[in-house]
Protein backbone atom coordinates (compact mmCIF):
# COMPACT_ATOMS: atom_id res chain seq x y z
CA UNK A 1 0.00 0.00 0.00
CA UNK A 2 2.55 2.55 0.86
CA UNK A 3 4.38 1.78 -2.80
CA UNK A 4 0.86 2.93 -4.13
CA UNK A 5 0.71 6.12 -2.09
CA UNK A 6 4.27 7.05 -3.36
CA UNK A 7 3.77 6.82 -6.71
CA UNK A 8 0.23 7.91 -6.84
CA UNK A 9 1.77 11.53 -5.24
CA UNK A 10 5.60 11.42 -7.12
CA UNK A 11 5.15 10.26 -10.41
CA UNK A 12 3.74 11.51 -13.63
CA UNK A 13 3.54 11.21 -17.48
CA UNK A 14 7.22 12.05 -17.73
CA UNK A 15 8.52 8.99 -15.56
CA UNK A 16 7.16 6.42 -18.33
CA UNK A 17 10.17 5.88 -19.62
CA UNK A 18 11.88 5.21 -16.84
CA UNK A 19 9.53 2.86 -15.43
CA UNK A 20 9.97 1.22 -18.73
CA UNK A 21 13.78 0.46 -17.85
CA UNK A 22 12.66 -1.37 -14.61
CA UNK A 23 9.74 -2.99 -16.46
CA UNK A 24 11.98 -4.46 -19.08
CA UNK A 25 14.55 -6.22 -16.86
CA UNK A 26 13.55 -9.28 -15.63
CA UNK A 27 9.47 -8.74 -15.56
CA UNK A 28 7.01 -11.50 -15.63
CA UNK A 29 3.04 -11.38 -16.33
CA UNK A 30 2.19 -10.47 -12.46
CA UNK A 31 4.44 -7.87 -11.87
CA UNK A 32 3.20 -6.88 -15.52
CA UNK A 33 -0.17 -6.85 -13.73
CA UNK A 34 0.43 -4.39 -11.14
CA UNK A 35 2.42 -1.88 -13.54
CA UNK A 36 -0.47 -1.75 -15.87
CA UNK A 37 -2.78 0.12 -13.15
CA UNK A 38 0.18 2.53 -13.04
CA UNK A 39 0.67 3.23 -16.47
CA UNK A 40 -3.33 3.45 -17.15
CA UNK A 41 -3.48 6.08 -14.72
CA UNK A 42 0.02 8.13 -15.62
CA UNK A 43 -0.82 8.07 -19.44
CA UNK A 44 -4.40 9.24 -19.14
CA UNK A 45 -3.73 11.86 -16.86
CA UNK A 46 -2.52 13.73 -20.10
CA UNK A 47 -5.08 15.71 -21.30
CA UNK A 48 -3.30 15.62 -25.04
CA UNK A 49 -4.97 12.67 -26.65
CA UNK A 50 -2.42 12.45 -29.30
CA UNK A 51 0.89 12.52 -27.07
CA UNK A 52 -1.08 9.80 -24.59
CA UNK A 53 -2.08 7.69 -27.75
CA UNK A 54 1.28 8.07 -29.65
CA UNK A 55 2.73 6.56 -26.27
CA UNK A 56 0.33 3.77 -26.16
CA UNK A 57 1.32 2.76 -29.82
CA UNK A 58 4.81 2.93 -29.16
CA UNK A 59 4.20 0.54 -26.11
CA UNK A 60 2.14 -1.89 -28.51
CA UNK A 61 4.62 -1.94 -30.87
CA UNK A 62 7.49 -2.52 -28.67
CA UNK A 63 9.16 -5.75 -29.22
CA UNK A 64 8.68 -7.37 -25.60
CA UNK A 65 5.38 -8.93 -25.36
CA UNK A 66 5.23 -7.83 -21.59
CA UNK A 67 4.89 -4.07 -22.73
CA UNK A 68 2.37 -4.58 -25.02
CA UNK A 69 0.26 -6.56 -22.31
CA UNK A 70 0.90 -2.96 -20.51
CA UNK A 71 -0.50 -1.47 -23.59
CA UNK A 72 -3.65 -3.28 -24.05
CA UNK A 73 -4.37 -3.56 -19.97
CA UNK A 74 -4.16 0.09 -19.61
CA UNK A 75 -7.58 1.24 -20.00
CA UNK A 76 -8.72 -2.26 -17.82
CA UNK A 77 -10.18 -0.71 -15.11
CA UNK A 78 -11.34 2.88 -16.71
CA UNK A 79 -14.99 1.21 -17.52
CA UNK A 80 -16.95 4.04 -19.37
CA UNK A 81 -14.01 5.77 -19.98
CA UNK A 82 -12.53 3.14 -21.79
CA UNK A 83 -11.38 4.67 -25.44
CA UNK A 84 -12.79 1.82 -27.22
CA UNK A 85 -11.17 2.98 -30.65
CA UNK A 86 -7.72 3.40 -29.18
CA UNK A 87 -8.18 -0.16 -27.75
CA UNK A 88 -9.07 -1.46 -30.93
CA UNK A 89 -6.33 0.36 -32.59
CA UNK A 90 -3.69 -1.25 -29.96
CA UNK A 91 -5.08 -4.64 -30.23
CA UNK A 92 -6.20 -5.07 -33.83
CA UNK A 93 -2.27 -6.18 -35.02
CA UNK A 94 -2.09 -8.73 -32.57
CA UNK A 95 -5.81 -10.65 -32.96
CA UNK A 96 -3.75 -13.86 -34.17
CA UNK A 97 -1.16 -13.48 -31.58
CA UNK A 98 -0.27 -17.08 -30.20
CA UNK A 99 1.15 -15.53 -27.21
CA UNK A 100 -1.00 -17.18 -23.98
CA UNK A 101 -0.73 -13.61 -22.11
CA UNK A 102 -1.52 -11.51 -24.99
CA UNK A 103 -4.70 -13.64 -25.72
CA UNK A 104 -5.53 -13.15 -22.01
CA UNK A 105 -4.38 -9.25 -21.87
CA UNK A 106 -6.65 -8.83 -25.71
CA UNK A 107 -9.92 -10.81 -24.25
CA UNK A 108 -10.33 -9.18 -20.87
CA UNK A 109 -9.80 -5.61 -22.35
CA UNK A 110 -12.20 -6.12 -24.52
CA UNK A 111 -14.95 -7.86 -22.19
CA UNK A 112 -14.42 -5.36 -19.85
CA UNK A 113 -15.03 -2.74 -22.66
CA UNK A 114 -18.33 -4.74 -23.73
CA UNK A 115 -19.58 -4.18 -20.44
CA UNK A 116 -20.15 -0.33 -21.12
CA UNK A 117 -20.81 -0.93 -24.98
CA UNK A 118 -21.70 -4.57 -25.95
CA UNK A 119 -23.07 -3.30 -29.86
CA UNK A 120 -19.66 -1.60 -30.45
CA UNK A 121 -17.60 -4.61 -29.55
CA UNK A 122 -19.58 -7.13 -30.97
CA UNK A 123 -19.57 -5.07 -34.14
CA UNK A 124 -15.53 -5.17 -33.65
CA UNK A 125 -15.42 -8.94 -33.05
CA UNK A 126 -17.96 -9.24 -35.84
CA UNK A 127 -15.89 -7.67 -38.52
CA UNK A 128 -12.34 -8.58 -37.30
CA UNK A 129 -10.14 -11.66 -37.56
CA UNK A 130 -10.60 -12.51 -33.59
CA UNK A 131 -8.92 -15.92 -32.65
CA UNK A 132 -11.57 -18.06 -30.69
CA UNK A 133 -9.01 -18.07 -28.06
CA UNK A 134 -9.91 -14.56 -27.34
CA UNK A 135 -13.38 -14.96 -27.92
CA UNK A 136 -13.45 -18.13 -25.30
CA UNK A 137 -11.65 -15.16 -22.68
CA UNK A 138 -14.11 -12.32 -23.86
CA UNK A 139 -16.69 -15.28 -22.85
CA UNK A 140 -15.61 -16.35 -19.43
CA UNK A 141 -17.66 -15.24 -16.71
Amino acid sequence: MCVNLWWKKNLTFNDLNWLLTIIKHNIWWDATDYFDDIFGVLIFSSDDTKIRNEYLCKLINDENDWIKRIAIQSQLMFKTKTDIDLLFTLIKPLLLTNNFYLIRSIGWALRNAARVNPTKIYQFVKENNVSKKIINVINEH
